[in-house]
């Protein structure tokens, strides 16, 4: 009987975070690198003169600003959906009677 609540427990704890990562995800997707870097980009570099050597460089940083910019907004709409959920997660694992969900829901929202 142990046994099956701590499973029930560690499952929740488990399982809550997923969700909320992948309930983010569905509506803003996380931000891939080879969607902002060509394939053959570091390819062309040894043999660039300098003046393309430049504006690959340019456009290596201008790419590498608009990536960082995606990750940024990214992890504030997770972050921004974890936060609350998990705060209201630890309140409602406190308050339920049932002592493995509850331990689940508070773990969980500690992971969160």
């Amino acid at each position: 009987m142990l046994a099956k609540k701590f499973a029930l427990g560690f499952g929740i704890a488990i399982i809550l975070p997923m969700l909320v990562h992948y309930g983010v995800s569905t509506f803003s997707p996380r931000p891939k690198w080879r969607d902002y870097y060509e394939a053959g980009y570091y390819q062309r570099i040894p043999n660039a003169s300098p003046e393309e050597k430049a504006k690959l460089e340019q456009e290596r940083k201008k790419r590498d600003d608009e990536f960082r910019n995606a990750q940024k907004r990214f992890q504030r709409y997770l972050f921004f959906a974890a936060v609350p959920i998990g705060i209201i997660s630890i309140i409602t694992g406190s308050i339920t009677q049932v002592q493995a969900i509850g331990t689940g829901l508070m773990f969980g929202g500690i992971l969160l």
